[in-house]
């Protein structure tokens, strides 16, 4: 979806709103629940703030490690690029690398923030799959979504991928788990990894290696990222059983 919006002098995407918008929403759930916990936001505000910018820059301007011709061919149209669906995946692995590497730096409790992340991560991406639903292939089902002058309809990727993330939240909000044990995250994580590539299927992939998709290699490194991080709590867990028994 790439309509323009007139505000008043400027023109703006409508999908770049759509970022903004689910980012400050799912910037403030995550406020509110750090404050449910009884966690203190200012602690962590200045390094979400900043891993919210850093994710934002490069969904905008991710394009550009995909195409870097264009800094030579035509840079002025670098202030135009759109967010894609590779970028978006991009900013979210930069922005996970920038919130690590600012958690290590500053001596803050690696688990304990990557826990609550989720609350802020699955309502944006919720939001954003709603506002952006995006197109598949052509479909015959009577949810498809056609375009304009168009008869044919298509899988509306986005409204499945809202779907399949509210389930997620409210698994995640159901599991009720300690913050710090790195439960939420791993779930998360594996959950985030299983819907990319679920909806995969869906849409057009370009293949890079062993048969998938840029894409599908991303989420299925979170996914099994998300499953190792599990089954290293699930060791310590019966370690430390095994020692008090």
């Amino acid at each position: 979806m790439n309509e323009i919006i007139q505000l008043s002098p400027f023109m703006v995407k409508y999908q770049l709103i759509a970022v903004l918008l689910s980012a400050v929403i799912g910037y403030f759930l995550l406020r509110y629940k750090m404050n449910k916990l009884n966690i203190e936001p200012e602690v962590f505000s200045d390094v979400l703030a900043g891993t919210l910018f850093i994710g934002i820059v490069v969904w905008k301007f991710g394009g550009v490690f995909f195409n870097p011709s264009v800094l030579w061919t035509n840079p002025l149209s670098i202030l135009f690029i759109s967010g894609s669906e590779k970028t978006i995946i991009f900013a979210i692995f930069s922005s996970c690398l920038y919130l690590g590497y600012k958690l290590k730096k500053g001596n803050m409790p690696f688990y304990y923030c990557f826990d609550v992340l989720p609350f802020g991560i699955l309502p944006f991406v919720f939001i954003y799959s709603l506002l952006v639903p995006g197109i598949g292939f052509e479909t015959t089902l009577p949810w498809g979504k056609s375009l304009a002058n168009s008869e044919v309809n298509y899988h509306p990727i986005g409204y499945y991928r809202a779907v399949l993330f509210a389930f997620l939240t409210f698994y995640i909000l159901r599991l009720k788990a300690n913050v710090g044990t790195g439960i939420n995250f791993s779930q998360s994580s594996i959950g985030i990894g299983a819907i990319g590539l679920l909806t995969s299927f869906f849409i057009h992939q370009d293949i890079v290696l062993i048969g998938l998709s840029f894409n599908q290699l991303l989420h299925l490194i979170l996914l099994l990222f998300g499953i190792a991080v599990f089954k290293s709590n699930k060791t310590v867990e019966k370690d430390e059983t095994q020692f008090i028994n």
